[in-house]
C-alpha cells in the first residue's frame, strides 16, 4: 500500500528517470505495484531515456525521496527501518 501511495504522487517522467538508475528488486517492486497499462507506459518511458544526464536521474531520485518523506511525515505511509 505504501508503494502504491507513493506512485500516485510521483510523475511518470520523474519515476522513469529515477528508475533508470536502479535495477533489480526495487524496480520490480515498482512495476508490480502498477496496473499493467501503467507499467507498460513506464517501461517504455524508461527505455527511451538513453540520453539522460546523470544529474537528471539524481534530481528525479531526490524528488521521489521528498515525496516519500512528505507522505511519511503526514502519516500516510510507513517506511520500514
Amino acid at each position: 500500500q505504501s508503494i502504491q501511495q507513493c506512485l500516485k504522487e510521483i510523475s511518470t517522467v520523474d519515476l522513469a528517470r529515477a528508475l533508470k538508475g536502479i535495477e533489480g528488486k526495487a524496480q520490480i517492486k515498482v512495476f508490480t505495484n502498477l496496473p499493467k497499462r501503467s507499467a507498460a507506459i513506464l517501461q517504455e518511458t524508461v527505455e527511451h531515456l538513453d540520453l539522460m544526464r546523470e544529474s537528471e536521474m539524481t534530481e528525479a531520485q531526490e524528488k521521489v525521496l521528498l515525496v516519500i518523506s512528505s507522505l511519511e511525515d503526514r502519516d500516510e505511509i510507513r517506511v520500514p527501518n
